[in-house]
């Protein structure tokens, strides 16, 4: 029988270099990763041809506002925000759910947040994180 996972056992996490140590995205209501790999396809003379192209990957999640002040532990909107306003590469860490591979790293920057304030709900956040390179089993700070 097939073992399936909740989302919520799938947490991501952000590098913290105060407080070193990885720290979860503060109250998540969940993210998507996206992997990508452009395929190129031609004919020369000698015929067609097909290659592969550039990989690309993304994180995209939202989740409510938490007050890192108070709430310490967590990322939130504030920190997110400064990543991307001092245009910092991160450390990214998130659960796998695979007991030989219980965590796959990588690094990125932030490349957007939104925050969402209505009058009649929690404040909310989201954000991308666009991942440098490929990810990897290995954590990168561990070496």
């Amino acid at each position: 029988m097939p073992t399936h996972k909740e989302g919520k056992t799938l947490v991501y996490y952000l590098y913290d270099t105060g407080n070193t140590a990885y720290e979860p995205i503060g109250c998540s209501d969940g993210e998507e990763l996206s992997e990508e790999r452009d395929v190129e396809q031609g004919e020369t003379k000698c015929g067609p041809y097909t290659s592969s192209g550039e990989y690309s990957a993304s994180i995209d999640g939202s989740g409510k506002w938490v007050d890192e002040a108070v709430d310490t532990g967590r990322q939130s909107h504030q920190k997110l925000a400064g990543y991307l306003r001092n245009d910092t590469t991160v450390t990214w860490r998130r659960d796998t759910g695979i007991a030989a591979n219980p965590y796959e790293y990588g690094t990125g920057k932030i490349t957007a947040v939104t925050l969402t304030a209505n009058s009649d709900s929690l404040v909310e956040y989201s954000y991308t994180l666009s991942v440098i390179g490929l990810p990897s089993y290995t954590d990168p700070l561990a070496l």
